[in-house]
C-alpha cells in the first residue's frame, strides 16, 4: 500500500496525457480546433477557420483552440513525375511516342502575390481561392505527380521503358504539352539531332505555364528521356540519318579536297615567297653593297678633295710666304740702298740733274786724265763732250 501511495503522481501524469490526447484527437476531427499538430521539415501548414485560409505556418508544432480551426500539412518538396504518350502525331502525320519527366513543387512560404501590405501567400489569395479550388493537388502527392516505374524493354535491353502506375495531374498536363509542341513540328524537327533540345524547351515552357494555373505549381528539370518509335518510323529515321550521314560525308570529302587544294596552294605560295624572298634579299644585299661602294667612293673623293685643298692651301701659303720673303728682301735692299734708290728716283724725275751729275763725273774724269788718245778721223770734241750741249771742262796736257 505504501508503494502505491508513493507513486500516485505517476497515475496523475498518465491520466492527464490520456485526457489531452483524447481532446487532441477529438479536436482534430471536430470543431474544437487543433492541438499539438506537427508540421514536417519539408512541409508547411495551411490553417483554415470555417473553411477559409487564415494562416500559412512553417515547420513545427502548432495549436489553435478556435472553433472550426483546422491545420493541413502540405508537402513542398520537389516531386518527381513522368508522362507517357504512346501516340503523338507530328505535323507531317508521323506517329511517335514520347516520354517527358520533371519535378513539380507546390508554393512555399516564400511565394507571394500582390505588393506592400497587401502581399499574401498563394494559399491566402482572395480568401483562399487557390486552396479551395486545388486542395486535392496540395494534399495528395499521387493525385498531383502520379506514380511510375521503369523496366527494361524486351526488344532492346539497353532501353528503359517508363510505365505509369497511377496517372496524376502532371501526366495530363505533359500529354497536353506534348501534343501541342510535337503537332507543330515535322518528324525530322521533332526527333533528329539538336531539334530535340528545341522540342524539350517547348514542352518545358508549355507544362510550366499549364501547371502555374493550378494554384501556382512550379515545374522544373523537364527532360525528354525517351522517344517511342515504331518499325516503320524507325526505318524512316534511319533513312534520314543515313542521308544526313552521306551528305555530311560528301561535305567532308569536299572540305577535305578544298583543304588539300589550300594546302598545295599554300606550299606553292610558300615556295614562291621563299624564292621571292631570296631574290629580294639578294637585291637588298646588292643595294647595300652598292650603297657601301658609293659611300666609299664618296669618301675617297672627299679625301682627295681635302688633300688637294690642303695642297692648294699649302701652295698658297708658300706663295704668300715667298711674297712675304720677297717683300722683306725688297725692304731689306731698300733699307740698305735707300740712298741709291732715292738718288735714282731723283735722277729719273729730274733729267737735268742727271745730266748735271754726269757732267760732274765727266769733269772729274777729265781732271784725273793725263792724256786722251783720239782715233784718227774722229772729232775730238764728241769724245770730250758726248752730251753736246755741255761744254766739259777738259784739261789737256
Amino acid at each position: 500500500m505504501e508503494k502505491v501511495k508513493d507513486k500516485w503522481w505517476v497515475y496523475v501524469v498518465v491520466g492527464v496525457v490520456l485526457i489531452l490526447g483524447v481532446i487532441g484527437i477529438i479536436g482534430r476531427f471536430t470543431f474544437l480546433g487543433y492541438y499539438w499538430t506537427s508540421i514536417g521539415d519539408q512541409s508547411i501548414g495551411v490553417e483554415t477557420v470555417a473553411g477559409n485560409v487564415t494562416r500559412v505556418l512553417p515547420p513545427g508544432i502548432h495549436t489553435n483552440q478556435k472553433l472550426w480551426a483546422d491545420l493541413y500539412e502540405v508537402d513542398i518538396s520537389q516531386l518527381a513525375w513522368c508522362g507517357v504518350d504512346p501516340e503523338v502525331l507530328t505535323k507531317d502525320s508521323q506517329r511517335l511516342g514520347f516520354v517527358v519527366c520533371g519535378t513539380v513543387q507546390r508554393p512555399t512560404l516564400a511565394d507571394f502575390i500582390g505588393s506592400g501590405t497587401e502581399r499574401t501567400t498563394f494559399y491566402q489569395y482572395n480568401g483562399g481561392q487557390y486552396w479551395v479550388g486545388y486542395k486535392q493537388y496540395f494534399l495528395n502527392n499521387n493525385i498531383l505527380a502520379g506514380k511510375h516505374h521503369t523496366e527494361a524493354n524486351p526488344k532492346n535491353p539497353n532501353e528503359q521503358l517508363y510505365v505509369i502506375d497511377e496517372a496524376g495531374l502532371m501526366q495530363q498536363l505533359a500529354q497536353q504539352a506534348m501534343k501541342s509542341c510535337v503537332g507543330d513540328r515535322t518528324f525530322e524537327e521533332a526527333v533528329v539531332g539538336s531539334n530535340r533540345d528545341s522540342l524539350r524547351s517547348c514542352i518545358d515552357e508549355s507544362v510550366s505555364t499549364l501547371a502555374a494555373n493550378y494554384g501556382g505549381l512550379k515545374v522544373e528539370n523537364v527532360v525528354v528521356p525517351n522517344i517511342l518509335i515504331g518499325e516503320e518510323v524507325a526505318a524512316k529515321l534511319d533513312a534520314i540519318t543515313q542521308a544526313k550521314f552521306d551528305t555530311q560525308f560528301e561535305l567532308q570529302k569536299e572540305e577535305q579536297a578544298i583543304a588539300e587544294g589550300r594546302k598545295l596552294l599554300a606550299i606553292e605560295q610558300a615556295a614562291i615567297r621563299t624564292q621571292q624572298g631570296s631574290v629580294q634579299e639578294m637585291a637588298k644585299q646588292e643595294a647595300i653593297t652598292l650603297e657601301l661602294q658609293t659611300s666609299a667612293e664618296r669618301a675617297r673623293e672627299e679625301l682627295i678633295r681635302v688633300q688637294k685643298a690642303n695642297e692648294l692651301l699649302e701652295a698658297q701659303l708658300q706663295v704668300q710666304i715667298s711674297q712675304t720673303k720677297l717683300e722683306d728682301s725688297k725692304i731689306e735692299v731698300q733699307s740698305k740702298h735707300i740712298w741709291e734708290i732715292t738718288l735714282a728716283e731723283i735722277i729719273m724725275n729730274n733729267p737735268a740733274y742727271a745730266e748735271y751729275l754726269m757732267l760732274q763725273l765727266a769733269t772729274a774724269a777729265w781732271d784725273e786724265a793725263d792724256k786722251i788718245v783720239v782715233p784718227i778721223g774722229s772729232d775730238p770734241y764728241t769724245i770730250i763732250n758726248p752730251w753736246g750741249n755741255v761744254a766739259p771742262l777738259i784739261s789737256v796736257e
